[in-house]
């Protein structure tokens, strides 16, 4: 099995229990979707959207059906992430009518948009860590398949904080202390991503031994992008007895978004659940995280990709 990007062994902890309802738990937020000719708007509760946030990264952590080759099991993770999507369709007070046909344009566009408003952490924190990239994906996957095995992109868009001018100094590549002890295939990814670069923008390594350090140096550099390798992975709070030498993860955004880099890609499993907003929240422009586990071998292959992409077309583009 390919290494993880991720503690090689989780430490044993007692979770507290969850603190009584509180009022930031029952006020109400709304996500909006979007693709071509169809827009829904769903309102919720962290108390009403937490649970379902919870269980389906746990689902999607041991992958059952993605990765199988017994069709029933495909079918049957694709039937639930369908009635899933549905059911916090009617739960979010949107009707069953609209939802199917927001299931079919997206399956015909291919491209959805998730939009949520930023307050604070702890508002909206529940539909941020929610899998909607994936629930979409198996909602929208019959229409995809009969449409020839469409491929669909997911993007969010986090709203209400005002961003500075993007950055416009050379790609950082930063590896944190923790990452190095673990041992991850660094060099691999590294080349793969200055080979996607083309030369047009140079890749520069940025020293982070320490968050401090890393800091410094992003304010001398002011780097466009940000390639930051770490070793976190907790969801959804950092549990008591996981070793915190990293920082904390509002500390590690504030960090790599303080000069307002036009991307922040997180190399490491789980970082699109805080990480990525946290960035976004901070001042960063884009930010590239996963929800899921990712194998240290697929990063080079991953990013290159992504990079090679990311240099063929204008940066704007991808903006909201």
């Amino acid at each position: 099995m390919p290494a993880k990007r991720g503690p090689k062994k989780k430490k044993s902890v007692v979770r507290k229990p969850r603190p009584a309802t509180t009022l930031a738990e029952e006020r109400t937020y709304e996500v909006v979707l979007r693709t071509d000719g169809a827009r829904i708007t769903a309102t919720g509760t962290e108390r009403g959207l937490y649970p379902k946030a919870v269980a389906w990264n746990r689902i999607l952590s041991f992958d059952p059906g993605r990765q199988s080759n017994v069709e029933q099991d495909k079918r049957s993770l694709r039937a639930t992430g369908r009635k899933t999507f549905l059911d916090l369709a009617r739960s979010g007070h949107i009707d069953p009518t609209a939802a199917e046909a927001f299931i079919q344009a997206a399956a015909q566009s291919g491209r959805v948009q998730v939009e949520m408003e930023w307050e604070q952490e702890d508002f909206g924190y529940a539909a941020r860590v929610f899998p909607w990239e994936a629930i979409i994906a198996l909602a929208t996957k019959q229409q995809r398949e009969a449409l020839g095995g469409k491929d669909l992109v997911v993007v969010r868009w986090l709203k209400g904080n005002q961003r500075r001018p993007a950055a416009t100094g050379p790609a950082g590549f930063a590896v944190s202390a923790a990452a190095e002890k673990m041992g991850y295939n660094v060099a691999t990814e590294r080349a793969a991503i200055e080979a996607a670069l083309l030369g047009r923008l140079e890749l520069r390594d940025l020293p982070a031994k320490t968050l401090g350090q890393l800091a410094r140096a992003i304010d001398e550099l002011k780097p466009s992008i940000i390639q930051y390798v770490s070793s976190e992975e907790t969801f959804p709070n950092r549990p008591e007895g996981i070793d915190d030498s990293e920082g904390r993860f509002d500390e590690i955004a504030a960090t790599v978004a303080r000069e307002s880099p036009q991307l922040v890609a997180f190399s490491t499993c789980h970082s699109g659940r805080r990480l990525a907003p946290l960035a976004i929240a901070h001042g960063a422009h884009l930010a590239v995280g996963f929800h899921g586990w990712v194998a240290d071998s697929s990063c080079p292959a991953f990013f290159g990709t992504f990079y090679r992409a990311w240099q063929q077309e204008a940066a704007s583009r991808w903006t909201p």
